[in-house]
């Protein structure tokens, strides 16, 4: 038996019933536990399971999401057509925001005291904090994906990048202009809709299935000084963005999903489309 608890986990297998109580031919509840390097189980971090219960909808979970601000921490998941928030007193989800498409993918981020999140360009940009919950704002877009670069959201609403005004995500999305307005700007074909946004370093990515652009600006925070450019220049240009969730930082660069294959943003900057990570 595994000898490092954790309440009533041992390596995260829940032992809340002690497994000579279990009826015949049922298992103590092991889902936290993952293989190591060598295929020997050990812990997920993070232990025990939220909740013991199906969700009230009967519905998969779409997204789980941290929301931070400060000292505060709330647990997020998307699941049917609602946003909950987790409560460690009763181990269930409450829900926050109702009445979105059923059974879509969100995808968050944390930006202006808020957690706010995009559900695959179904429905207007929503947003959870202590204060309050639902649309964005009247104005904000829908959003196939989201990021935060430069003191600003950003949103890929279909081939259309847009970002907030400057530190403030609930300004009108149609007063553009400025320095410090927001911004609005067809990125490729029309037809081509935006598959990953990522803010990395001094700039954004911008993908499509087979492109790849990216947003600087002198300064990055000034919306006059921002230039749109391709990350890849050559002929015969497939690289892009299979998949907002297959996007991640590695140190100092950036790994993500090109159809079938995993691919290094350092190694397409300098040698193409050819280059794979190892």
């Amino acid at each position: 038996m595994p000898s490092d608890p954790y309440g009533l986990c041992y390596f995260g297998v829940d032992y809340s019933i002690p497994p000579h109580l279990l009826s015949n031919g049922m298992l103590a509840d092991a889902r936290n536990i993952v293989p190591d390097a060598s295929g020997l189980p050990t812990s997920r971090n993070g232990s025990v399971q939220l909740n013991s219960t199906e969700l009230s909808s009967g519905a998969r979970v779409t997204s789980v999401h941290e929301f931070r601000s400060g000292s505060t921490r709330t647990i997020l998941a998307s699941h049917s057509t609602k946003v909950g928030t987790y409560s460690s007193a009763t181990g269930d989800f409450t829900d926050q925001i109702i009445g979105l498409t059923s059974d879509k993918m969100f995808q968050w981020v944390n930006f202006g005291g808020k957690a706010i999140g995009v559900n695959e360009g179904s429905d207007t940009a929503q947003y959870y904090n202590a204060s309050g919950s639902g649309d964005l704002c009247a104005s904000a877009p829908s959003g196939l994906c989201i990021a935060e670069w430069a003191n600003r959201v950003w949103f890929m609403d279909s081939a259309t990048l847009k970002g907030s005004h400057l530190n403030d995500e609930d300004g009108d999305y149609t007063d553009t202009g400025g320095a410090t307005e927001a911004v609005s700007q067809n990125i490729g074909d029309s037809g081509d809709y935006g598959t990953g946004l990522y803010g990395f370093f001094d700039m954004l990515l911008v993908g499509k299935m087979n492109q790849l652009f990216k947003v600087t600006g002198a300064p990055a925070t000034d919306a006059t000084t921002l230039s749109i450019e391709p990350v890849y220049t050559k002929d015969a240009d497939s690289v892009g963005f299979t998949s907002p969730w297959a996007i991640t930082q590695v140190g100092n660069d950036l790994i993500f999903l090109d159809g079938y294959d995993i691919k290094r943003l350092s190694g397409i900057q300098e040698y193409g489309d050819i280059e794979q990570a190892s």
